[in-house]
């Protein structure tokens, strides 16, 4: 069976198709700050790990802030903020990352929260790889001039 991946932009389409993920949602800034995330959680399951938010005195935390709790407990993800969304991929992908539904942190970011595993990365070989794979090198501008798309051989 084959699939088509559709991106809106190229940077969007290298960061799923290395098995990175991204948050459903942009996130509220308040100020240049998340605000509502001291005591919450993002649970993964690859790498296996709970991120735990502490902002105790309730100002909120920056992106930076953000991306150096995720990095203490996972140093081989790379979080990074892109037009408010949260995109995480590992350093060097492999396995690509997969975030449980159960973190409480989840809804601030717009991953799920009611499927198990339902935030999963995949990382795809090249054409002619080991599935999932992509089918072909070529990633092709969208007849609306509005995004990329490439077909992919899921595992």
């Amino acid at each position: 069976m084959l699939k088509i991946l559709q991106f809106g932009a190229l940077q969007e389409a290298e960061h799923i198709i290395n098995g990175g993920i991204i948050g459903g949602r942009d996130v509220v800034v308040i100020e240049g700050r998340i605000h509502g995330l001291h005591g919450k959680t993002l649970d993964f399951a690859i790498p296996s790990g709970t991120v735990t938010f502490s902002d105790a005195p309730g100002a909120g935390l920056t992106y930076a802030q953000i991306a150096a709790a995720i990095k203490a407990v996972h140093a081989g993800l790379v979080p990074k903020f892109v037009k408010k969304y949260l995109w995480i991929i590992e350093a060097a992908p492999t396995n690509g990352v997969e975030l449980d539904d159960t973190g409480t942190a989840n809804p601030v970011f717009g991953f799920p929260t009611s499927v198990a595993g339902s935030t999963v990365g995949t990382v795809y070989d090249v054409p002619g790889g080991t599935p999932p794979r992509l089918i072909s090198n070529n990633f092709r501008a969208k007849g609306t001039a509005d995004g990329y798309f490439v077909i992919v051989e899921p595992a």
